[in-house]
């Protein structure tokens, strides 16, 4: 078979594509077909996707590409074009960063609605069509798309009703400031300026009439801006080098493109914090920064502004094709509510409400941890089990949060309704929340789990409901999640593992004793000896009377089970001789004495845990084998000190007050 390049996915004819998608070899090209499938929104093909494959290999068309941009198959025939778009550089501010990126997002969604295939690379902005289209029409069309009423009050009227300025009014926009590009954008100015809810917050009203009065000329005379398409051939395509640009040319300062002087366009001061400084003299008056109109159109049409107010999110796929194919928009939908201020395809927008004795949440969490928590209470855990990235700009600040670090959160939000409001609203909770997301970023998971039930966040009878069932599913989609983000806590499977060995002896402990407060001092004690195993077990030994104690697989403690299960078999333990002779004790219990022990005959996936089998994983933790995981004592003391917190989880209602 040979190579097929999934940019010809759009030169397909009905037949090919019916071809691929039902053939053994579609697996091959995934993820792309399917996000080519997303993009163009062929629904057919989608649902065929789902169904098993067949058994016969697809022969693709050979496609070459000539001078012209002309793509022919292996007959000859016609099949398609290649147009090409330079791109201008991305800008390094924050915000016109932010609108670059969403702007090249949209023009492809745009022509992939049409059923052009359009993708972004580093340099250049690629069209792909079976048809010859004109690149102009279609880049003017899409200028007056994002420049309509609708879009416009899905964007600008958004963030001119929640946006609070940062040091005084400005002045109304005009033709002077902006391009004006429709008809639809100047009406909205208009009816902005006279009747819109935060007006006189924003703009000085004694020069809005002036601005009125520019923009009804413009409507009256119909005389609007074009962007211009991107030219190879003209001097604004030249992107670097020190030249002298002359007494008439001037270099965007977003994009770096040469301009005519004339036409550059000051910074919009209402979307930007950092406005320009006032020059010192009338001499450096022409130094302060200009922009080209294309730079300054896109911002101002951009529906995710970058605010002290607004929390802005925005999700990638770690394949640039698939993020071309809108992908992401598509799963998106499921999962993000039509209530949330805006949604602009990879592109999220929050507003942040939240704030402690008048100063804003974000400010007191920091940025880091207040965007951790955000995101975790508003969307989903399933969101952020797909394979997206996630960046956030928490006003002009830029991150990326951890997959895995989300998911936890969100998980835990979702289990336990402390997290919405409580956590920071009330005084006692709030150290110890704000140490829970300092502990999750250094992914002491377990440890950071212990501060929520000692700091009484969350109910610590909770063992007695179905939420420790739900508890264990959470700490085994995170192991999923973090293999899936090549285990970045490498050590997490093997702390559940040995709390999970040691878990059966502090039960048996805990059972032992009468009094809750016998039990408590009980199960205390024991957990202190958790780095020194061999004297845990010995002393539970002594406690209950017992050699061996008895671990059967159930709800509450089904992943510490399987964990355990693979900590033995790494120390060399055989399981299923271990499982063997588990079920052969049971039954002989159980014939003794039905009543005590019926119950442990019933449990269908059961090991006895003795002294021996905990100093051997021990060893094999600690000394045995080659580079032994926790040779080091420090690294040792460190396990040890998660596994006991570990433990914990499974005691709760030992920690914390009982109120």
């Amino acid at each position: 078979m040979n190579q097929f390049n999934p940019e010809f996915f759009i030169l397909l004819e009905d037949k090919e594509m019916e071809m691929l998608v039902s053939s053994k070899d579609r697996d091959k090209f995934q993820p792309d077909l399917k996000a080519f499938l997303y993009a163009v929104h062929n629904l057919k093909g989608l649902r065929n996707l789902e169904l098993d494959c067949g058994l016969e290999e697809w022969n693709p068309p050979d496609f070459t590409e000539n001078e012209k941009g002309e793509i022919l198959d292996n007959k000859g025939n016609l099949r398609g074009y290649r147009q090409i778009i330079p791109l201008p550089a991305r800008p390094g501010e924050a915000q016109m960063g932010l609108s670059y990126d969403w702007f090249w997002s949209e023009f492809s969604y745009f022509l992939h609605c049409k059923k052009v295939w359009a993708y972004k690379n580093n340099t250049e902005f690629v069209v792909i069509s079976s048809d010859k289209i004109n690149i102009e029409d279609e880049w003017n069309l899409f200028w007056d798309k994002i420049s309509s009423k609708n879009a416009l009050k899905q964007s600008l009227d958004i963030f001119l009703n929640n946006k609070t300025l940062f040091k005084s009014q400005a002045k109304p926009w005009d033709s002077k400031d902006i391009p004006v590009i429709s008809e639809d954008m100047a009406a909205y100015l208009i009816y902005y300026y006279e009747h819109g809810k935060s007006r006189k917050m924003h703009f000085k009203q004694t020069s809005i009439p002036k601005a009125v009065a520019d923009l009804e000329s413009l409507i009256k005379d119909n005389q609007y801006e074009k962007i211009k398409l991107i030219n190879h051939n003209t001097i604004d395509s030249v992107q670097g080098g020190d030249f002298n640009l002359g007494s008439k040319n001037i270099r965007c300062a977003a994009c770096g493109e040469i301009i005519p002087k004339k036409e550059g366009l000051k910074r919009l001061a209402v979307f930007f914090k950092d406005s320009d400084e006032r020059p010192q003299s009338a001499s450096d008056k022409d130094k302060l920064s200009r922009f080209c109109k294309r730079c300054i159109a896109t911002v101002f049409l951009c529906p995710v502004k970058l605010t002290p107010e607004t929390l802005t999110v925005r999700f990638k796929m770690p394949d640039e094709f698939s993020l071309s194919g809108r992908t992401i928009e598509t799963e998106l939908k499921k999962f993000v509510a039509q209530s949330l201020d805006v949604h602009a395809g990879s592109f999220i927008s929050l507003h942040i409400n939240e704030s402690i004795d008048r100063k804003p949440l974000n400010q007191v969490l920091g940025a880091y941890h207040y965007s951790l928590w955000k995101m975790a209470v508003t969307f989903m855990p399933e969101l952020f089990a797909q394979n997206f990235g996630v960046e956030v700009y928490p006003g002009e600040e830029r991150f990326t949060l951890p997959r895995w670090a989300l998911w936890f959160v969100s998980s835990l939000a979702s289990w336990d309704n402390v997290f919405q409001y409580n956590c920071y609203g009330k005084k006692d909770f709030r150290p110890h929340f704000s140490q829970f997301l300092r502990l999750v970023s250094r992914k002491k998971i377990f440890q950071a789990f212990y501060v929520l039930i000692s700091g009484n966040l969350i109910n610590n009878f909770y063992a007695q409901t179905w939420k420790i069932n739900a508890l264990q599913e959470i700490w085994s989609g995170f192991e999923k999640i973090l293999k899936e983000d090549d285990m970045p806590i490498p050590d997490y499977p093997k702390i559940a593992g040995f709390a999970g060995l040691l878990l059966p002896l502090a039960e048996r402990v805990q059972s032992s004793q009468k009094q809750e407060n016998e039990r408590k001092r009980a199960v205390s004690k024991l957990l202190e000896e958790v780095d020194r195993p061999i004297q845990y077990a010995y002393t539970a030994a002594r406690e209950t009377g017992s050699p061996d104690f008895i671990f059967c697989q159930r709800p509450k403690n089904r992943y510490f089970y399987e964990k355990a299960l693979e900590i033995l078999k790494f120390a060399g333990e055989d399981i299923e001789q271990l499982q063997k002779e588990a079920k052969e004790k049971a039954e002989e219990l159980a014939e003794k004495d039905p009543k005590n022990f019926q119950w442990m005959k019933d449990a269908e996936q059961k090991i006895f845990i003795c002294p021996d089998q905990i100093a051997r994983v021990t060893s094999a933790l600690v000394c045995e084998g080659k580079n032994p995981p926790y040779e080091n004592e420090a690294d040792w003391r460190s396990f040890a000190y998660q596994v006991k917190l570990a433990l914990w989880s499974m005691f709760p209602g030992h920690l914390g007050s009982k109120e």
